[in-house]
C-alpha cells in the first residue's frame, strides 16, 4: 500500500509527466488511472528503499514483500524507469506489482513481482476487485493477456473482463473464473504466442 501511493504520487509529479501522457495518449481515461492506482517508478535504486525503511519494517519482511532485490552491496529496488500497474485480491489489496519499462533501454518489457507469501500468480486474475459485479451480472467473462489489454476494454465501458497479467494460465486460474461462469471468451493477443496459450 505504501509503495502504490507513492508510485501514484510520482506519476503525478513532474517526474512522471511523460508517463502520464503516454497513458493518457493510449486512450486511458484519468478516472481510469486513479481507479486503477496506476503509478511511476523513477530511475532510482533506492527512492522507494529510503521510503520503505522509515517505517521500521524487517529486513526479512522488505525482501519477501517482492519490491526489493538483494545484492553483495545491499537493497535496491527491484523496478525502476516502469510504469507500475498494482495487482490487487478480491478485496482490494494491493498484493504484486506490473512495472512496463519507459524511456529506458530494457529486454524485459514487463516485469512482475515474484511470487510472495501473499502473491501466488497462479491464483490471482488481474481486475477481479473492479469488475467481480460486472461478471456476475452478465454471466460471462472476457479473459485477456496484459493489464492495457483489460485497461483498454473497461476505458470502452466493457467491464465483465479479467486478465492473466501475462504469465501462463494455470489450473488455478480456471478455479477461480468457474466460480462465476462457464461463459468464457479467451482473447488473448493475435501472434503466434497469443494463440499457442489461447488454445492451451
Amino acid at each position: 500500500a505504501i509503495a502504490t501511493a507513492y508510485y501514484e504520487e510520482t506519476l503525478k509529479s513532474k517526474e512522471g509527466n511523460d508517463a502520464l501522457n503516454y497513458l493518457l495518449e493510449r486512450g486511458l481515461s484519468k478516472d481510469i488511472i486513479e481507479k486503477y492506482k496506476l503509478g511511476f517508478s523513477p530511475d532510482s535504486f533506492n527512492d522507494l528503499l529510503d521510503l520503505i525503511r522509515k517505517e521500521s519494517f524487517s529486513p526479512d519482511a522488505m525482501l519477501q514483500s517482492g519490491l526489493f532485490i538483494k545484492s553483495e552491496k545491499g537493497y535496491f529496488n527491484r523496478f525502476q524507469s516502469r510504469i507500475m500497474f498494482p495487482i490487487q485480491n478480491q478485496n482490494g489489496d494491493v498484493i504484486a506489482f506490473g512495472g512496463r519499462i519507459f524511456n529506458k533501454d530494457n529486454p524485459a518489457k514487463y516485469l512482475n513481482s515474484p511470487e510472495t507469501p501473499i502473491y501466488l500468480k497462479s491464483n490471482v486474475l488481474y481486475g477481479i476487485n473492479h469488475n467481480v459485479k460486472s461478471i456476475r451480472e452478465n454471466k460471462s467473462i472476457i479473459l485477456v493477456e496484459g493489464y492495457m489489454d483489460l485497461l483498454q476494454l473497461v476505458n470502452a465501458d466493457i467491464h465483465n473482463c479479467l486478465a492473466i497479467s501475462g504469465t501462463a494460465f494455470t489450473e488455478g486460474h480456471s478455479n477461480i473464473l468457474k466460480r462465476f461462469t462457464k461463459n468464457i471468451y479467451v482473447a488473448f493477443d493475435g501472434d503466434d504466442a497469443g494463440k499457442k496459450a489461447a488454445l492451451k
